[in-house]
């Protein structure tokens, strides 16, 4: 009987899930990069962003955000309202759906009950 098969298959076993593990983290460091790059870059003055892309700010600024949030153009606050009323109004209409889906039900298990 060969003793050394057990010992190998747990070494095969440990080097797959190595591999794994790294070919894991590289694709979440793939995905979690972009978001990270947006967020800082996010903290740069326009002219800094495009004089050096990929640097960390030096000097981190909420410019940006005060500018996009005080904009009267972008209608952004009545936008965020618009979003919460629709999301109001789409919950409300799925408790009514589920409220009437079953005293559907509950009118289905009577008629059963009465047939048998």
């Amino acid at each position: 009987m060969n003793t050394n098969a057990p010992k190998t298959h747990k070494v095969r076993k440990g080097v797959a899930a190595v591999v794994m593990n790294v070919i894991l983290i590289i694709f979440s460091l793939s995905c979690i990069f972009p978001i990270v790059w947006m967020v800082y870059s996010s903290l740069k003055e326009k002219r800094v962003f495009n004089a050096d892309i990929m640097g960390l700010p030096k000097n981190p600024t909420l410019i940006n955000y005060i500018k996009i949030l005080s904009n009267k153009d972008y209608h952004l606050g009545e936008s965020m309202l618009n979003r919460i009323q629709n999301n109001r109004t789409t919950r409300s209409k799925h408790r009514i759906k589920t409220i009437y889906n079953r005293t559907q039900l509950k009118k289905n298990i009577q008629r059963n009950k009465q047939k048998k």
